[in-house]
């Protein structure tokens, strides 16, 4: 991989490398970088970054977790071993608060084990999101998950996309109602399929 690349490329993909650590999965070591890559992660969106800057998107929001495929030419590339690679905007902006960063890595951390899948035509996903608001809030705590839910639904009313307000707010309703060891009351059941906020803000500049 690196042969296609010089050495200033090389050198400019390493420094985008911001951290690397290791976090244990159902007794597995995995092994996750967090990467700031902005051009990458618009594109990933279907974003411009004119369209991010010109609306002002809080870039945490972006967030994604990718699964590295070829561990040999990722690490021959970034110079680490990696199973996971969590894609930031600004590294910066993503370390802002601490709580809220907290949130982020612990629920995209979640997809190791809950997988979100292909999304549909219309970006939906399964309670699988669910499943990775609770790792999260496992791992950090009720209130930064929720503030991080928050802060996406705040996104969703500034930037027009009215109809995820719902949608978000039945994530953090659910998350409100989780008991200490993090289980529903009883007949309690998760139900309907939700839209991603990450998947629908495109169509903003459609």
């Amino acid at each position: 991989m690196t042969d296609k690349l010089t050495q200033a490329e090389v050198m400019q993909v390493r420094q985008s490398v911001k951290e690397v650590f290791t976090v244990n999965i159902n007794g597995k070591t995995e092994h996750v970088a967090i990467i700031e890559q902005p051009d990458d992660l618009a594109s990933h969106h279907q974003l411009s970054i004119e369209d991010i800057e010109k609306h002002h998107i809080d870039t945490r929001i972006l967030t994604v977790m990718m699964t590295v495929y070829d561990n040999e030419q990722i690490a021959e590339l970034t110079g680490y071993y990696l199973d996971y690679m969590i894609i930031v905007y600004d590294y910066k902006s993503f370390n802002s608060n601490q709580y809220v960063r907290q949130a982020l890595v612990s629920h995209e951390l979640g997809h190791i084990m809950y997988p979100t899948g292909h999304l549909t035509e219309q970006h939906e996903v399964t309670e699988q999101e669910f499943k990775c608001d609770e790792y999260a809030v496992q791992q950090c705590g009720k209130e930064s998950v929720l503030l991080m839910l928050n802060i996406m639904r705040a996104e969703g009313i500034r930037l027009g996309i009215h109809h995820l307000v719902p949608e978000l707010e039945k994530r953090i309703i659910y998350i409100k109602r989780l008991k200490d060891d993090n289980e529903l009351p009883p007949g309690e059941g998760k139900q309907g399929v939700f839209s991603s906020l990450l998947g629908k803000i495109k169509n903003l500049f459609a």
